[in-house]
């Protein structure tokens, strides 16, 4: 039987313009994938109209659902979590990971742990998601849904990449010592996430998921007590907002730590692209190719 599954995709809003390069990464993704395997895809937006809804289905023959999130710049009811304390983290005025906008921390926040608890997604076992800058650059030769059922994984990626621990490091320390403070709270083996994400000092090294591409069992992560209460610990500390700490960094952590390493998989069959960043055959690592035409996929890939 085919698996519950959904394409996800998170639109920026319309002052971002990013909507071309939304359509381009769906024309990508039917020719490599969904025509052959016809998934609905799931689009959450903040602020998309029947324009746009029109614009999008028009360049795409999947089954497109348009879930509109009316809150998502709303910040949780935390003490000392203010928009104005927001804005002068954002500013560097008080200490915090100056710069990434509002937006970004909100969405950050919501791939860590709002996205397995969305109504919509409720009738769906697995989510892969990309962003609107996102595009598959070939075939994909088996369906991943079925293969992640098939050997029980629960988390799937395409690649990994290391934050900048010049601008980010104090953060990322913060992460990192809670994280080791929830596992010794529950006894739970250090050892596997270690191995993944630390250096021979025992410090974090800035590697997380480059979780543009991400495939998800999302019954795992909604069911799973120790996560909610991971994500709870890690929330009301406020570094979603403070330090920036991308989910991308709070998965590789909960990844290695709440799941065997038979429960994840590196895809590494796929060749996909991420703005600039691009992810070969075989490897983890991403390379770096600047280039201004986005359409201009397989020149690129022949100078590789």
């Amino acid at each position: 039987m085919k698996p519950r599954a959904s394409l996800v995709y998170l639109a920026r809003p319309k002052k971002f313009e990013k909507l071309n390069d939304l359509k381009k990464s769906l024309v990508h993704l039917d020719r490599h994938f969904n025509e052959a395997h016809n998934y609905p895809i799931t689009i959450f937006h903040e602020d998309y109209e029947q324009k746009e809804f029109d614009a999008i289905r028009s360049t795409s023959s999947s089954t497109i659902e348009f879930i509109k999130l009316p809150n998502f710049l709303e910040l949780p009811s935390y003490p000392g979590l203010t928009q104005e304390q927001v804005e002068r983290w954002i500013s560097g005025e008080d200490f915090g990971r100056p710069k990434a906008p509002l937006g970004y921390r909100h969405m950050c926040r919501f791939y860590a742990y709002p996205i397995f608890h969305h109504e919509a997604l409720a009738s769906y076992d697995y989510y892969w998601r990309f962003d609107d800058d996102s595009y598959l650059l070939g075939d994909v030769k088996e369906d991943p849904f079925a293969f992640m059922e098939k050997h029980g994984y629960v988390y799937g990626y395409r690649s990994v990449e290391y934050e900048n621990l010049s601008a980010d490091g104090i953060g990322l320390d913060r992460l990192w010592k809670l994280t080791k403070q929830f596992a010794k709270k529950h006894r739970l083996s250090l050892k596997q996430v270690k191995k993944r994400v630390a250096n021979w000092k025992g410090r974090y090294t800035g590697i997380y998921y480059y979780n543009n591409f991400e495939i998800n069992k999302i019954s795992f992560w909604r069911e799973s007590s120790l996560y909610t209460e991971y994500f709870k610990m890690l929330d009301r500390s406020l570094g979603f907002f403070q330090f920036r700490w991308g989910d991308s960094s709070v998965r590789i952590l909960a990844a290695n730590l709440l799941l065997k390493k038979s429960q994840i998989h590196h895809f590494d069959d796929i060749p996909y692209r991420h703005n600039h960043h691009y992810s070969l055959l075989r490897s983890e690592e991403v390379r770096y190719v600047k280039h201004e035409n986005p359409d201009d996929l397989l020149s690129v890939l022949s100078n590789l």
